[in-house]
């Protein structure tokens, strides 16, 4: 496994000259980091390259702003195929969920601090299905699941289990039966993750419920002898993100490696995983 930092910054026109002296002088070349129309600058280093560093003093000498550090982890095909259970991201969106298009929820047991957690979906699903094109698997700017009948169909024929699925209602009249979608909801919990999972709690953070404000910072770990139920789809006990003004904080998805091969074998695209360790 690698740990990546996505570097990006803007200078601003007018100091694109000492932006490329200074990449220059740190040791980074044209042919490592590009400037889109925007004029932001963005390369790719590994965590722990000195070059970050020496890019944070050499901007803030010179008055150039700060630069925005993203990591991710990449991992070889063997360390995924291997793993047990998967973090699974959905990377490609079908537009809003939520209540925007009237989809009802029972806010009886809603957080009465930050109005967060607590809140049931009571309908099904309504959504623009316009905007899910030919997509296989999406996901709602809330981060419900939507998919096609067809990977539906292939999820059954797998006797994959863990999860139901509600019909997803289009927002008017018209559409009724095409696309023919459905909302995927895991319908098993799993057990609080363990350490050395880092959880960040933001400025909106809830200490009455615990459900709102949070964020992973890490690869994910459990104890064995806590997984005493584990199915194909499966929700964290965490809840992450924060209380907006279209949606809720949420669980995130858990797959196992058997929901990861029937997705990969049926090349359902738009989707990444990353291998959740297990500590017996």
């Amino acid at each position: 496994m690698k740990r990546l930092i996505y570097v990006s910054f803007n200078p601003g026109r007018e100091n694109w000259d000492k932006a490329d002296k200074l990449l220059a002088e740190i040791g980074v070349t044209k042919f490592e980091h590009e400037i889109s129309v925007t004029g932001i600058y963005s390369f790719t280093l590994e965590k722990g390259d000195i070059r970050i560093d020496k890019l944070i003093n050499g901007l803030k000498k010179q008055n150039l702003g700060k630069p925005s550090l993203r990591e991710e982890r990449v991992y070889t095909k063997k360390e995924i195929d291997s793993a047990e259970l998967l973090h699974l991201f959905i990377t490609t969106y079908c537009g809003d969920g939520y209540n925007v298009y009237g989809t009802e929820f029972d806010k009886s047991n809603i957080c009465t601090k930050c109005g967060s957690s607590g809140e049931v979906q009571k309908s099904d699903l309504i959504i623009n299905k316009t905007e899910m094109g030919k997509k296989s698997i999406a996901i709602t700017y809330n981060f419900e699941i939507v998919i096609l009948d067809k990977l539906a169909d292939i999820l059954k024929e797998n006797e994959l289990t863990g999860y139901k699925l509600r019909p997803v209602r289009h927002y008017t009249d018209k559409m009724r039966n095409e696309p023919k979608l459905f909302q995927l909801v895991p319908t098993n919990t799993l057990p609080p993750t363990i350490p050395p999972t880092k959880i960040k709690k933001s400025d909106a953070y809830c200490s009455k419920c615990n459900k709102n404000g949070l964020y992973f910072d890490s690869e994910l770990y459990y104890s064995r002898k806590d997984l005493k139920k584990i199915c194909d789809f499966n929700n964290t006990y965490e809840y992450l993100g924060e209380k907006l003004t279209r949606g809720i904080s949420h669980p995130r998805v858990i797959i196992s490696q058997k929901a990861y091969q029937v997705l990969k074998q049926n090349k359902i695209k738009k989707m990444g995983v990353e291998p959740v360790n297990i500590v017996d």
